[in-house]
């Protein structure tokens, strides 16, 4: 059933066709009734055929000594009832209240209403009273249909959030409709249904899990409210958040734990493949607070020799890219690995340092596999403490530059922020600041390697081959 159904075009103006049934052919002497609307508007002719319909059914049925039969129903055989009912609702959203027939009294919206329930009837005698009931809700409800909402909902934040992060929430939007298939309408899921999905999916599930299935349900239904579309969020409290690792923080490393990091060869414990990447990281990861996946993308075009420093194209905000000088202990692996990406690459500038490492995961990224090889050469090293990862090494980058701005007026809150990527302290810096000159930047990592402890730097120089 398309929206102009049972209309007709001819020259300018718009006509209702109904096809007579086939037993009153020889009573009507005609196979089809086509009765003008008299409009030329199409809008005006999809409201008036309702009347003109229910009139010439009224008719067909004293025709045949009956007033029961639906003579000008579609074939509901082989139709879906969901398009069917997405495109009858469109007519009786348009449709008002005013009443059309002063005998029956009906509005518009009811004389629709009688013509669904015909047709409901049809759906349930060809396909059962699922197929009936999908028909007869889509068809009369106010708000939109969630399967709907929720495509439109997914491709709007396409774009703007991680794959990964799209693909949990779309996962967990499936989840919820298979579920809850009669679950259909955004007035239909309230916090009654919300807390019993989220009852069922606890049984086989972490509560880690959960809680993510909850946040992506409750952000899509924030969507749905600023769009209009939803009153309240029945999302809204279902997860159960607790602080991870019984309230203990993500920490910095320690210096003994440095130097075990640093005194263990990877390759020992993750094989040959990652060994030399998690050697070189650590290191990287440890002297310019870079995030491991900063680290994992760069290539030979993101090498500045002249200035020993390295640039961060791809970061997770703004303010991430920037540039980086490397300290001299630990830039002859930037130097090897970009000689060693020079003769093999096929393209100079694009060839990545760390070729072993493929883009991996919804969002292609390098460090995708590596930081599940790290986790691994952690805990062999220091233990199953999860309150070290390797983000860790940007936390102890963080804590050598606080401690060496008791040494130079170069390392300073901005310097800090302009090196790790996060924005500036003030209004002014972040919005007016080119940002703080490479010089700067490189006395602020000379006055780092002079912070370090002297174990630790030369725990990073002896095991770099090039050293």
């Amino acid at each position: 059933m398309s929206r102009n159904s049972y209309l007709q075009k001819r020259r300018q103006g718009w006509y209702v066709r109904v096809a007579v049934p086939q037993g009153l052919v020889p009573v009507i002497r005609k196979r089809h009734i086509v009765r003008s609307l008299q409009t030329r508007d199409v809008e005006v002719a999809r409201k008036r055929r309702w009347p003109a319909l229910a009139q010439i059914q009224t008719e067909l049925a004293d025709q045949a000594g009956r007033e029961d039969d639906a003579f000008w129903t579609p074939p509901w055989q082989n139709v879906d009832p969901v398009s069917e009912g997405l495109t009858a609702r469109e007519d009786w959203l348009a449709a008002d209240d005013r009443i059309r027939d002063p005998d029956t009294r009906y509005t518009e919206r009811e004389e629709l209403e009688h013509i669904f329930h015909d047709w409901a009837e049809e759906i349930e005698k060809k396909q059962g009273p699922d197929a009936a009931e999908a028909f007869w809700q889509i068809a009369t409800s106010r708000t939109p249909m969630l399967r709907i909402v929720a495509e439109q909902w997914l491709a709007d934040i396409k774009g703007t959030i991680l794959e990964q992060t799209l693909g949990q929430h779309r996962f967990a939007v499936q989840l919820f409709l298979q579920q809850n298939p009669k679950v259909r309408f955004v007035e239909d899921a309230d916090r009654r249904r919300a807390g019993r999905f989220v009852s069922t999916i606890k049984s086989d599930r972490s509560q880690k899990t959960v809680n993510r299935i909850v946040s992506s349900l409750s952000a899509w239904w924030k969507w749905m409210k600023r769009r209009g579309l939803a009153e309240s969020n029945p999302w809204e409290g279902q997860g159960e958040y607790r602080r991870r690792n019984k309230g203990k923080p993500k920490r910095p490393f320690d210096k003994d734990e440095l130097l075990k990091l640093l005194s263990t060869d990877p390759a020992t414990v993750v094989g040959s493949r990652y060994g030399p990447a998690i050697q070189d990281l650590v290191r990287l990861g440890l002297m310019t607070g870079a995030r491991l996946n900063e680290l994992c993308a760069l290539a030979v075009a993101d090498v500045d020799q002249d200035r020993h420093a390295v640039r961060i194209g791809q970061s997770k905000t703004e303010a991430g890219k920037r540039v980086i000088p490397v300290h001299d202990v630990v830039w002859p692996i930037v130097q090897r690995r970009r000689e060693e990406a020079v003769r093999a690459g096929s393209s100079q500038a694009q060839a990545p340092l760390f070729p072993e490492l493929p883009p991996q995961g919804p969002d292609r990224k390098r460090s995708w596999y590596l930081s599940k090889k790290f986790t691994v050469f952690r805990r062999r090293v220091l233990g199953p403490d999860n309150t070290v990862d390797f983000h860790s090494l940007r936390r102890t980058f963080a804590t050598y530059l606080e401690q060496a701005q008791r040494q130079s007026l170069d390392v300073n809150p901005g310097t800090i922020a302009e090196l790790m990527g996060h924005e500036k302290g003030t209004l002014a810096l972040s919005l007016y600041s080119g940002g703080y000159r490479i010089e700067h930047l490189q006395t602020a990592i000379g006055v780092l390697g002079e912070t370090i402890e002297p174990e630790v730097l030369e725990a990073l120089r002896t095991k770099d081959p090039i050293a």
